[in-house]
């Protein structure tokens, strides 16, 4: 008797933990999740001409098997790099869900991609110039997923 009641007794936290593995493993396809990061192929500093639109493309990236939740569509956002600086240098034009940078004076902007949601976001420097600029940038690029 005490040699079956030992060996239920080691049962039970086995039978415990795997029928938790197998409810996380299960519910994960129910939940919702968010993108894990953004993927683009723009440099950490871009120039841009002044009065030439440009289309701005990015993706959400996420684990396979995944359902994305909603809050994850991207969208732009555009501010100067100076926060005194009044004269706005570029806009961000929206026309049938595709983003597109018009610069509009010589400056210094953040070009922000992120999901609704906004917790999870990208952002790179643009130089806007007239007539020619010198960019000078890393030869790899941040991640900017805070680990370095």
């Amino acid at each position: 008797m005490k040699k079956k009641n030992l060996i239920i007794l080691l049962i039970i936290p086995f039978i415990i933990s795997l029928l938790g593995i197998i409810t996380v493993n299960v519910s994960m396809n129910f939940l919702d999740a968010d993108i894990t990061s953004i993927a683009w192929d723009y440099e950490d500093v871009q120039g841009f001409k002044v009065d030439q639109r440009h289309r701005l493309t990015a993706s959400g990236v996420y684990p396979d098997n995944t359902v994305v939740g909603d809050g994850n569509n991207l969208i732009w956002s555009v501010k100067n790099k100076d926060d005194n600086d009044l004269e706005p240098h570029a806009q961000i034009i929206e026309e049938g869900g595709v983003y597109y940078l018009l610069p509009l004076s010589n400056g210094e902007v953040i070009v922000t991609c992120s999901n609704i949601k906004g917790n999870v976001s990208r952002s790179m420097n643009v130089v806007v110039y007239t007539d020619r600029a010198i960019l000078l940038s890393t030869k790899q690029s941040s991640s900017q997923n805070n680990v370095d």
